[in-house]
């Protein structure tokens, strides 16, 4: 097994997702991890919060517990994640992420965990699943294991479309929304888009339906997640959300991942509950 007093974090470099996601001091915390997320007008967007900050951070927090425990020799992918919104208004930073519950297996793991905001209250709790793969070709700009992410300029960007540089669009008809991303911009250790990147599209495409139709006053309130195959560099992934059934006081939303070649590569559902008074 990985000795994780000499792994404790594998995210170095300024360039990585989760420090230009403004995540920091990620450490262990006993059998657990631990790590603080700044938060500002990167996670809205317009008068809506978005969670992409917050998925992220998951992905990475939750995913990385699991991969210090992997066999020697391995690598660990993640399968699933899923995240429920407690926290419907927006709250000033920084937030905590931290690990749960932890469990391991010969071929992979299941971690659950929570972010909670300065005062204790939970914001989102969340559960991801990872599989044991054979070790691939790490990109050297990564860097080596240490024990925090590298700290960066906070992002400037005012919205979080615009902090992800994606297209973000909705069908002539009104029945779907998309979210599109250049993978080589939010790319991972592997060269493929970053699991919480696939979450901040998926939100973004859910809650552009929300933002078409202000009577329902709805947010998401939950997305699960199912990583089926890698979008790798060179590629646009797009994110489709295509409404199930939504209601006046809840509903449910289809999302599709693809690459530019239109191969699935995320199966997932997004669902809404009514906003909470701010």
């Amino acid at each position: 097994m990985t000795d994780s007093t000499t792994r404790p974090c594998w995210v170095t470099a300024a360039s990585t997702p989760e420090s230009r996601y403004a995540l920091r001091s990620c450490r262990l915390d006993g059998e657990h991890r631990r790590a603080t997320l700044e938060v500002g007008p990167w996670a809205t967007q317009g008068n809506t919060e978005h969670h992409g900050h917050l998925m992220v951070a998951l992905d990475h927090v939750l995913g990385e517990v699991l991969f210090e425990h992997r066999p020697e020799g391995t690598w660990s992918v993640t399968t699933s994640l899923s995240a429920a919104f407690t926290g419907m208004a927006a709250v000033a930073g920084p937030l905590t992420v931290r690990t749960t519950e932890v469990l391991i297996g010969p071929d992979g793991g299941f971690a659950a965990g929570e972010v909670r905001d300065q005062g204790g209250t939970l914001q989102c709790s969340a559960t991801t699943r990872t599989r044991v793969v054979d070790l691939p070709e790490v990109s050297s700009a990564t860097g080596s294991p240490t024990d925090d992410v590298r700290p960066v300029a906070l992002p400037t960007a005012v919205s979080a479309a615009e902090h992800l540089g994606a297209d973000v669009s909705i069908a002539d008809d009104g029945h779907s929304a998309s979210t599109s991303v250049r993978v080589g911009d939010w790319a991972n250790l592997f060269g493929t888009l970053h699991g919480g990147i696939w979450g901040a599209c998926a939100d973004l495409a859910a809650g552009a339906l929300l933002e078409d139709s202000p009577a329902l006053r709805l947010v998401v309130s939950e997305l699960h997640l199912f990583y089926s195959r890698p979008a790798r560099v060179g590629s646009i992934a797009t994110v489709t959300a295509t409404p199930r059934a939504i209601g006046r006081s809840s509903g449910v939303v289809d999302l599709l991942g693809t690459d530019d070649s239109r191969r699935a590569c995320l199966h997932g559902m997004a669902l809404l509950d009514r906003a909470q008074p701010s």
